[in-house]
């Protein structure tokens, strides 16, 4: 194959020649621009030049030297424009502002700052599904920068499956020697303590304003599945809530709160924790939810009850806690017994 025109208008280059890599190029405006950048092609092939340098220097663009900045515009343009969802791009803004920003060279994103990445998003609760969404659109960018020779280097990038294992939730022991960990680092213990009574999502918390808290509970207004719900509270999560409000009654309530600092704080309370916990990859921040639902369920809360208290969107997702309610078949063989 030499030249073609692509499903989108757009015409391709693509050669070959022995002793050099492939040399492609695409988003050519016409046939008449690829004939002629194929002639092109072929005379550095001849001169024993490697074309796709030469060229690409040429055209002001240096492999490996583009930024982030520059494989975004160029994906956008070749992939997500004209798309009616947005998601793919959006996800690939955020995951280039924790890559350190656009003007980062692609060059730079190593495998330990994408491992890093990865671990953090751990931290933050992020399910194993989500992060291979992040990591999907970061794929595109480094996919699109190789076929346009913007970039030679891809990052190993990983694939996840959605976790559909063991819930992992805190024993009663474990909660105990995590708050008497948190005691010691600020006002971390507060947080969690209301993480825990409460089921809140880390960045629903972090939102929550004096205002959110009233007589019957506290209500989280920007929660991921777009819609209000108010929790009832726990003594202690109450007691908590009215303190701070009473002693910063404007701002957010937890105005320390900060995702890095987050992850800095888990790590050294993975390692307080103990070998076991240290290694155990479900030991994250989200397991205060988890806890949350779980003790609610084996108290013998109605699951649509619980899916209300949590603001799951779908019943589904509620359902993975159901095994927890272990008197709930004993219940339904004893109506059989009644009717027998």
């Amino acid at each position: 194959m030499a030249i073609r025109q692509l499903k989108n208008g757009s015409w391709e280059v693509d050669k070959a020649s022995k002793g050099f890599p492939r040399f492609r190029m695409k988003g050519l405006q016409s046939r008449a621009d690829a004939l002629v950048l194929e002639a092109k092609a072929m005379e550095e092939f001849k001169a024993g030049r490697d074309p796709s340098v030469t060229l690409k220097l040429r055209a002001g663009v240096q492999a490996d030297d583009c930024t982030l900045a520059d494989l975004l515009a160029a994906t956008h343009r070749r992939k997500w424009y004209g798309q009616k969802s947005t998601t793919q791009y959006d996800n690939a803004v955020r995951m280039i502002e924790k890559l350190g920003g656009e003007s980062v060279k692609a060059s730079a994103v190593t495998q330990d700052k994408i491992n890093y990445i990865i671990d953090f998003m751990r931290i933050e609760g992020r399910s194993d599904s989500t992060i291979s969404r992040n990591m999907s659109a970061i794929r595109s960018l480094f996919k699109v920068g190789k076929d346009e020779g913007l970039t030679r280097h891809v990052p190993k990038l990983p694939h996840f499956k959605a976790y559909k294992g063991r819930v992992r939730y805190l024993s009663r022991e474990e909660e105990t020697r995590m708050l008497a960990f948190l005691k010691t680092q600020s006002q971390w213990h507060d947080f969690f303590i209301v993480m825990l009574d409460t089921g809140a999502r880390n960045s629903e918390l972090a939102r929550c304003m004096p205002r959110d808290l009233n007589d019957f509970g506290l209500t989280f207004s920007e929660t991921k599945g777009d819609t209000n719900r108010t929790v009832p509270l726990t003594k202690r999560a109450r007691a908590v809530l009215e303190r701070r409000c009473k002693e910063n009654p404007y701002g957010r309530i937890f105005q320390f709160y900060n995702g890095s600092t987050l992850a800095s704080l888990w790590m050294r309370l993975r390692s307080y924790m103990g070998t076991e916990i240290e290694n155990d990859p479900l030991f994250i921040p989200y397991i205060c939810r988890h806890t949350c639902a779980s003790r609610l369920v084996q108290a013998g809360v109605d699951l649509r009850r619980v899916q209300t208290w949590l603001g799951h969107k779908r019943i589904e997702t509620t359902l993975k806690y159901a095994h927890l309610a272990p008197d709930s078949l004993l219940t339904a063989r004893d109506a059989l017994e009644t009717g027998a």
